[in-house]
C-alpha cells in the first residue's frame, strides 16, 4: 500500500494512507489529505490519482503551485521517495510492505530526507551524463568545422603559392600581354585613319555614279567596287575597331589583376585574377573568329582599293592620297592583327596553367 508522510520539524510525522483511487489535497476540511494549518495551500489544491502505470499528482490550478523535489509541476507520475512541497507542507511518497514497515525504511527523521537526496543524485546524474553527451557532440562538430576550414584554407594557400610560381616562372608570355595591348592601341589608330579617309571615297563613287566614262572604267577594273561594297567596308572598319578595344580592355583588366596578386598574394586578389583570366580565355576565343573574319574583310576591301586608284588616279590625284592612307593603314592593321592572332595561342596556353 502507497502512503504520503507530512513532516514538520518538532512536530510528529502524518500519515495519510492512499487507499482508494483518487485524493484530494488541499486546506479544505473535506480533502481526503487535509493540510488546514497550511496557509499557502489553496482549498483544493492538488489531486491524487491512481492508473495503470502507478500514481500521479496533478496541480489543480493552484495559487501557489505544486512542486515535486523542488521543481514546479502541472502533472507528474510518482516515484517512491519524491517529495511534494505544497505550501509549507513536505509530503514523501512511500510504500508500505505487508507488515506495515515502509519498503524505503523511511522510520526516522533523518533517513527519509537520505532518500530523497538519492533520488535527487540519480536526477542530476542523468543530467549530467546528457550534458556531458550535448559537450561532447558540439565539440565533435566544432572540431569538424575547424578542420574543414582549414582544409579549404590550406588548399586555397597552396593555389596562391603555386600561382604566384607559375606566373614567375612564364613572365615571359606575361610580357606578350602587355605587347599586345600596344598593339591593340597600333591597330585601332590605323583603323581610325581608315576611317577618316573612306567618305571621301564614298563621296568619289557618289559624284561619278552619272559620269559613263568613269563608271564604265570602274565597272570594267573593279566590278564589285559599289558605293554599297564601300560603305560595308567602312561599317567593318568600325565594327572591327570596337572589337579590337574590347579586346585591349579584356588585356588590361588581366594585366591589372596580374600586378594586384604579384604585390599582394591574398585570396582576394587570388580570386579577381582567376576571374579575369576565365574572362579572357572566352574573350580570346571569340577573338580570333572575329581575327580571321576581319582579316577576309579587309584583303577583300584592299582589292577593291587598288582597283578604284588605279582607275582613279588620273583623274582624282587627290582621291588616291585617301587610298594610299587606307591601304598603308590596312597593310599595318593586317600585321597587328597576325601578330594578335599569333599570340594568342601561347596567352591562351599561360592562362590557363594558372588557372590550373
Amino acid at each position: 500500500m502507497y502512503k504520503l508522510i507530512e513532516k514538520k520539524k518538532g512536530e510528529k510525522d502524518k500519515t495519510f494512507p492512499l487507499k482508494g483511487i483518487v485524493h484530494e489535497i488541499g486546506r479544505a476540511s473535506s480533502c481526503d489529505i487535509s493540510l488546514s494549518d497550511n496557509n499557502k495551500a489553496s482549498r483544493i489544491h492538488a489531486r491524487l490519482e491512481k492508473d495503470s502505470d502507478g500514481w500521479w499528482i496533478v496541480d489543480l490550478n493552484s495559487t501557489n503551485g505544486t512542486f515535486v523535489n523542488k521543481e514546479k509541476i502541472k502533472s507528474r507520475r510518482l516515484e517512491i521517495g519524491d517529495e511534494i512541497s505544497i505550501g509549507d507542507s513536505a509530503l514523501i511518497f512511500l510504500r508500505e510492505d505487508e507488515k506495515g514497515s515502509s519498503i524505503d525504511d523511511a522510520s526516522t527523521e533523518f533517513e527519509q530526507p537520505r532518500l530523497n537526496i538519492k533520488v535527487l543524485e540519480e536526477k542530476e546524474g542523468k543530467r549530467r551524463t546528457v550534458g556531458l553527451f550535448v559537450f561532447i557532440s558540439i565539440f565533435l562538430m566544432v572540431s569538424i568545422a575547424v578542420w574543414i576550414f582549414y582544409s579549404f584554407y590550406i588548399n586555397t594557400m597552396n593555389k596562391i603559392h603555386r600561382t604566384a610560381v607559375v606566373i614567375n616562372n612564364e613572365m615571359q608570355k606575361m610580357e606578350l600581354i602587355y605587347g599586345d595591348i600596344e598593339t591593340s592601341k597600333r591597330a585601332v589608330f590605323n583603323l581610325d585613319l581608315m576611317k577618316d579617309n573612306m567618305p571621301a571615297i564614298i563621296d568619289f563613287l557618289t559624284k561619278v555614279q552619272d559620269n559613263p566614262r568613269i563608271s564604265d572604267a570602274i565597272k570594267k577594273d573593279a566590278p564589285d567596287l559599289t558605293i554599297a561594297s564601300v560603305k560595308k567596308g567602312l561599317d567593318e572598319i568600325i565594327e572591327l575597331s570596337e572589337q579590337i578595344n574590347s579586346y585591349k580592355k579584356t588585356l588590361q583588366q588581366v594585366t591589372d589583376a596580374t600586378e594586384s596578386f604579384k604585390r599582394t598574394q591574398n585570396r582576394k586578389a587570388y580570386s579577381a585574377l582567376i576571374k579575369e583570366y576565365n574572362t579572357a580565355i572566352n574573350e580570346m576565343d571569340r577573338f580570333d573568329d572575329i581575327l580571321v573574319r576581319f582579316s577576309n574583310d579587309i584583303v577583300r576591301l584592299n582589292g577593291l582599293l587598288v582597283s578604284l586608284d588605279k582607275v582613279s588616279s588620273k583623274i582624282v590625284p587627290s582621291l588616291s592620297r585617301n587610298i594610299a592612307v587606307i591601304l598603308d593603314a590596312s597593310n599595318k592593321v593586317n600585321n597587328d592583327l597576325s601578330r594578335l592572332k599569333n599570340n594568342m595561342e601561347l596567352e591562351r596556353a599561360y592562362l590557363l596553367s594558372v588557372k590550373g
